[in-house]
């Protein structure tokens, strides 16, 4: 957690199966200027439970940012945890960045969901330049 001056922090779900791309991208977050808190979920069924607060989660924070890979999984969960994000109302307004990589993006099939589609970085640099995009993204939503 980072929460220089006082700021409210970003609250950011991070939804990855690799431990080892989730570690990088946690990384990279510490030399980001953002005050935020990261939840992770390691598939979809506890994403979408944090995502809506229910079980176990009932007393965490919404999220105020998703970041994804989500098209690494299968269809049907992917297509199901999209739908939800995209119709329902208490969360489509939650920013949603989709990392992925070059081949998944040329196929990709949800032009309507991501507000950020990203590829997927692979070291810690590459990790840094998409915290970077990200970190331009949600001050650029956040404008007054």
């Amino acid at each position: 957690m980072v929460t220089p001056n006082n700021v409210n922090p970003v609250e950011i779900l991070i939804i990855e199966r690799n431990p080892k791309n989730l570690e990088l991208l946690i990384e990279a977050f510490k030399y980001s200027e953002l005050s935020y808190n990261i939840s992770f979920a390691g598939n979809a069924e506890q994403a979408l439970k944090m995502i809506f607060q229910t079980n176990e989660f009932k007393k965490s924070g919404k999220p105020d940012l998703i970041i994804s890979d989500i098209i690494t999984y299968h269809n049907e969960v992917r297509k199901k945890i999209l739908d939800i994000i995209i119709k329902r109302e208490a969360i489509k307004c939650i920013p949603t960045v989709i990392l992925s990589s070059l081949n998944e993006i040329e196929t990709i099939e949800i032009q309507n969901c991501p507000n950020l589609l990203l590829y997927k970085p692979k070291t810690l640099e590459e990790n840094k330049k998409v915290v970077h995009s990200i970190e331009k993204f949600w001050l650029s939503l956040n404008k007054k």
